[in-house]
């Protein structure tokens, strides 16, 4: 039988990642701590810098890659320990920070060479350090020609809340609306008390929620003139960045924010972490984009 040698270097790299493994370990006995393995995949796969990959999915309609993949596993715990580490929240770190972020970051910028040139390069809105780090280095490792950190605007909580909740979708998905209606309050009253009246889809615990909302994000039109934008993405292959995929809104806001106003040749999303893999996850490896 004749193999192209394309099938052939796939075949290859399939039995490198069969030795080659990286994931995390997570130990609670002495807190919230996270370290680096290659003894399995447990959580999260985290990449291998000598056979690099990205992980190619469709979310909301949107063509996604990531670097990372979050799992499902018996616990019912997935790679948010890590992610959480990473912007050092909710109690979590590393064991041995120096050791385990320059592994990931290694892995990282092995993956993120696979990705082709893309005329233009958007970070979706962000109030952590983490997106504005991680977008800093896809700029300087994928071949662009204009990048921008400040195309997306997030809408107000108030915004969202008069005009872009859809009640029809309220009506027809859940029995109890009252219910739904009064823990939607609550979110946006935390939003206007603890996120500067900015709307954020963290504070919809009930992930069913946020397909309420119409939308969240527009672009962020300010100094810049709408024209200039239009070159730079209409008719243009656009990559799109977001730290992570929990159920796709973000992507679907942004992506129709952009359609909303230009004509772009495709839009691509990079995510650092993957929507979590599981029975109804689509997800596949690959090793050439």
């Amino acid at each position: 039988m004749n193999i192209s040698e394309e099938k052939l270097r796939q075949i290859v790299q399939e039995e490198i990642q069969k030795i080659l493994r990286e994931g995390i370990n997570i130990e609670r006995t002495n807190g919230r701590i996270i370290s680096v393995t290659n003894h399995h995949q447990n959580y999260v796969d985290t990449n291998n810098s000598t056979c690099p990959y990205l992980f190619a999915d469709t979310q909301r309609g949107f063509y996604t890659l990531s670097i990372f993949q979050r799992k499902s596993t018996d616990d019912g715990m997935d790679s948010n320990p890590l992610l959480n580490a990473l912007k050092q929240r909710k109690g979590w770190s590393f064991d041995k920070a120096k050791k385990d972020l320059m592994i990931l970051l290694k892995n990282f910028v092995s993956a993120s060479r696979l990705l082709p040139k893309y005329d233009t390069i958007i970070m979706t809105p962000s109030n952590n350090d983490l997106n504005k780090t991680v977008f800093g280095y896809l700029k300087r490792i994928v071949c662009h020609d204009v990048a921008y950190e400040n195309f997306f605007e997030k809408l107000s909580a108030n915004d969202v809340y008069e005009n872009l909740i859809d009640d029809d979708y309220i009506e027809k998905t859940f029995t109890s609306t009252d219910k739904v209606y009064n823990e939607i309050d609550d979110a946006f009253g935390l939003m206007n008390k603890n996120n500067n009246g900015i709307f954020s889809y963290k504070f919809l615990q009930n992930s069913k929620y946020r397909d309420a909302i119409i939308q969240s994000m527009k672009v962020n039109i300010g100094p810049h003139s709408d024209l200039n934008y239009a070159e730079a993405i209409n008719g243009k292959d656009v990559l799109v960045f977001d730290d992570t995929i929990t159920t796709g809104k973000t992507i679907s806001d942004s992506g129709k924010a952009i359609y909303d106003i230009f004509a772009p040749k495709s839009i691509t999303y990079i995510t650092l972490f993957s929507a979590l893999n599981n029975e109804q996850s689509n997800q596949t490896k690959v090793f050439k984009v």
